[in-house]
């Protein structure tokens, strides 16, 4: 028991926190990992079909279709709980991931992979936008200050 108030002082957590800060530390390792996965597999797959010239359209499209979705979510945001927002756009990733590995395994087209590509700024953007919401939910100003450093050094 001394072992474990000896961690909390070194990380600057307190009792009431460990909750809090690990599961939002699992939920940025088990995302980060998938990130990680799927912008590897997509990125090599871009590269090996496309020259570089098209990652700069393929971040234009990104953009444009971040913004509609940054829309979307803002007015899903203003209707309904947050945990339903955040339980929903996950849910999205999960669907869109897995609706895109059943259409490449099918189609195995370009179009395909150049929309894998453009679609890592959509995962990020989600990502972004569920983790920092679950800290601003979970921890006040000053526990953001003194916590979020140690979360999100592993990104």
């Amino acid at each position: 028991m001394e072992s474990k108030s000896i961690i909390l002082k070194l990380l600057n957590i307190e009792k009431s926190e460990v909750k809090y800060v690990l599961w939002i530390i699992l939920y940025s390792f088990f995302l980060g990992t998938g990130i990680a996965y799927f912008f590897t597999g997509s990125t090599s797959l871009f590269l090996n079909i496309f020259e570089r010239e098209m990652i700069s359209l393929s971040f234009i499209i990104a953009g444009i279709i971040v913004i509609v979705i940054g829309q979307v979510y803002s007015q899903i945001q203003k209707n309904f709980h947050f945990s339903f927002t955040v339980i929903g756009a996950l849910a999205f990733l999960l669907v869109s991931v897995l609706a895109f590995f059943v259409l490449f395994s099918v189609f195995n087209s370009i179009i395909l992979v150049f929309a894998l590509y453009a679609w890592n700024r959509v995962i990020a953007y989600i990502h972004n936008v569920v983790f920092w919401g679950m800290a601003g939910k979970l921890f006040s100003i000053q526990q953001s200050k003194r916590i979020l450093g140690l979360i999100t050094g592993g990104e």
